[in-house]
């Protein structure tokens, strides 16, 4: 990178670190709030309509995969657009061999017809090419085999043109060893000062382009495409976070509504407690680890995990997969179970249970330390 390069990338970087903080407090001002209205019960009529919407359309888990596919669509086209813009800055000084190069065009010398190219309306040549089209560059024919208008690549004064062939000297008494290729753009009125030679041509240009997307690519190959490209990727991923904690939030004061007696009804309250039990963090435990930390006959729930330190001391649910040998009977407590691993723990003698049914749910709430009252203010149970 050039010294002015580094200044622009410094720049760029320092603006983005402005921004991003200015962003984090931002958002973290309005989670804030937003937290503080669901928690007070501001919210609690909005959240219960919601709620019924989504059970009425069943759209909810529907909604939530559609938009985790969404976001990984926009993450997946972002980086194979840098990746891509990075490729074509790599190549765009390279010679064509048996891979095409693509190049961004950043002049308007090939854009139009000038009138006083006469050569272009009688000989119908219509390839012309706008500022910011990408374009495919194929390899070079022979030098003998280049003809008159064919549209070619080359480098002068460490600068690439795309210009057409508009005159061909053949070998000579001045140049016999090869020929002396002049070269205009369609959009100016007089060929280039220079007649170039074999050597300095690149690639040659056959008609197939993209247009305008090479502003977009222009864009990416700068430090300030980097960087939106960096804060467009953290915005992605940090969404879903946000968006699980306002849901943590809705689904505890959806549990008050139970609790404290409001109209819903006995369907809704069981779906309720199923949909809050379901969103919790889950602990995956096998049957291996079971059978080296318990002895036959010990109870296991998901208190006893998170003592042995078995699963997050945060996780909500508890999986159990059917990987490793149970040779004890236990008496397992869990939110799911693995087929298989039902079939080992009743073979060792011991027993299976599901949890999160109504009854431990509704238990689970009145156990509570402490609730908010959905009209309002802190209650202690």
């Amino acid at each position: 990178m050039t010294d002015y390069q580094i200044y622009v990338f410094l720049m760029c970087l320092i603006v983005f670190f402005m921004l991003a903080s200015l962003s984090i407090f931002c958002i973290s001002v309005i989670m804030r709030l937003t937290l503080r209205l669901i928690n007070h019960g501001v919210e609690d009529e909005k959240i219960l309509e919601e709620y019924r919407k989504q059970e009425k359309k069943h759209k909810a888990t529907h909604s939530k995969l559609f938009s985790y596919a969404f976001s990984g669509i926009v993450c997946l086209v972002l980086l194979v657009m840098l990746i891509f813009a990075f490729v074509v800055k790599g190549t765009e000084g390279s010679f064509v061999d048996s891979l095409p190069v693509y190049r961004v065009v950043n002049t308007g010398s090939m854009s139009k017809k000038n009138p006083q190219n006469t050569y272009l309306t009688k000989n119908n040549l219509n390839d012309q090419i706008q500022t910011f089209d990408l374009i495919k560059t194929e390899k070079l024919p022979d030098e003998m085999d280049l003809e008159l208008y064919d549209i070619v690549v080359y480098e002068t004064n460490g600068v690439l043109v795309v210009h057409r062939i508009v005159e061909i000297e053949e070998p000579n008494s001045y140049h016999p060893n090869c020929r002396h290729f002049r070269l205009q753009g369609d959009a100016v009125d007089a060929p280039d000062r220079f007649p170039v030679l074999y050597e300095q041509m690149h690639a040659i240009y056959r008609g197939e382009r993209i247009p305008f997307i090479g502003s977009f690519i222009m864009f990416m190959q700068s430090p300030a495409g980097w960087l939106c490209f960096l804060f467009v990727f953290l915005s992605i991923f940090a969404m879903p976070v946000l968006e699980n904690k306002l849901q943590d939030a809705k689904n505890r004061r959806l549990l008050l509504y139970i609790k404290k007696d409001a109209p819903v009804s006995e369907p809704e309250k069981y779906n309720i407690i199923a949909l809050v039990a379901e969103q919790g963090k889950t602990g995956k435990v096998n049957l291996q680890n079971l059978d080296i930390n318990y002895n036959s006959g010990d109870f296991v729930d998901i208190q006893s995990l998170k003592k042995k330190v078995l699963i997050d001391h945060d996780c909500k649910r508890v999986d159990v997969v059917a990987n490793g040998q149970l040779s004890k009977a236990l008496t397992v407590k869990a939110n799911s179970f693995e087929p298989e691993a039902i079939v080992a723990i009743t073979t060792a003698g011991g027993e299976a249970i599901r949890a999160f049914n109504l009854v431990e749910a509704e238990d689970a709430i009145d156990n509570a330390d402490s609730v908010v009252h959905p009209t309002g203010g802190e209650q202690n149970d």
